[in-house]
């Protein structure tokens, strides 16, 4: 059972941080009886009374409530959740709602450090060894990119391995590696491969079928920025480009279709595009969409 201090806790960051420290408070409990809220549709009398009544056939009960900066009435219901000592309340949020749930009294609160790109590889690396799974630091940085930098995805793909190499270990990490991509990127790369070579029907086709397989529209956003970046040096500054020679071959084929100009347009729509997707304004699929009409 967490102590006084830890039985009210506010926890800000990443979707992984959120889980992998929820997940620290459940472990510390003994058997609690534990019900997850979402903060935009929270029932307010159902929540206190639950938290608010003794557990009939467990210890203690946990309250998780995510995106907890979206209750209404926030000011309120803080003011009545610290002061129920029946339960376990933990809630989460992205970091930017520090100031709006940092205000209140009664909760600690555990912020995610920010993170460089190779304190992030170094995790991914770190996931894979925790399950004796090879994987050296250039594995680590392209799964990172796979992902999207998405470190709860790759926790969740590392146990699937896991239970996959259960009898038999692989032998290096290209092993891995060829594994986690071999649908993947099959069928990502041949959507940006579409778009590089401005095969716009070829794009639609493609990226229909992967949103109806369930491929995450993050991931295919951030590869295919990361792509037209290289078509674009490729144009500008060739020698910044270090690649192996089939690659570099691709995108010189890429970046003979584009014009510079076009390409200075498309690196704005995409700066725009991300803004948007990261500030809720628009939907990653839509922004994907919009990225193929600017073809």
């Amino acid at each position: 059972m967490p102590s006084d201090h830890d039985s009210k806790l506010i926890v800000l960051g990443s979707a992984g941080f959120i889980d992998e420290e929820t997940e620290k408070v459940r472990a510390s409990m003994d058997d609690p009886e534990d019900t997850v809220w979402f903060g935009d549709e929270i029932n307010l009398s159902d929540f206190f009374s639950f938290v608010s009544s003794p557990s009939l056939f467990n210890p203690v009960k946990l309250a998780v409530v995510h995106n907890a900066d979206k209750i209404k009435e926030l000011e309120a219901f803080m003011n009545q959740a610290h002061r129920c000592p029946e339960a376990v309340i933990v809630l989460t949020a992205a970091a930017d709602a520090e100031k709006k749930l940092g205000a209140f009294q009664g909760f600690r609160t555990i912020i995610e450090k920010k993170k460089t790109r190779r304190d992030s590889v170094m995790e991914v690396k770190a996931a894979f060894e925790k399950h004796s799974l090879p994987c050296n630091q250039g594995c680590a940085d392209e799964i990172y990119d796979i992902f999207g930098g998405d470190i709860k995805q790759i926790r969740s793909e590392v146990d699937k391995l896991s239970l996959y190499y259960a009898h038999k270990k692989p032998a290096s990490s290209d092993d891995i590696l060829k594994l986690i991509t071999a649908e993947k990127q099959e069928n990502i790369f041949a959507f940006i491969d579409s778009f590089a070579g401005r095969d716009r029907k070829a794009c639609v086709r493609i990226l229909n079928s992967l949103i109806k397989g369930g491929e995450a529209v993050t991931i295919i956003f951030v590869l295919l920025a990361r792509r037209m970046k290289q078509v674009y040096l490729q144009k500008k500054v060739p020698s910044a480009l270090q690649e192996r020679m089939f690659i570099l071959n691709k995108i010189k084929s890429d970046a003979s279709k584009w014009k510079p100009s076009e390409l200075a347009v498309l690196a704005g729509q995409f700066a725009e595009l991300d803004y948007k997707i990261k500030t809720g304004q628009i939907r990653d699929t839509d922004a994907v969409y919009t990225l193929i009409g600017c073809m």
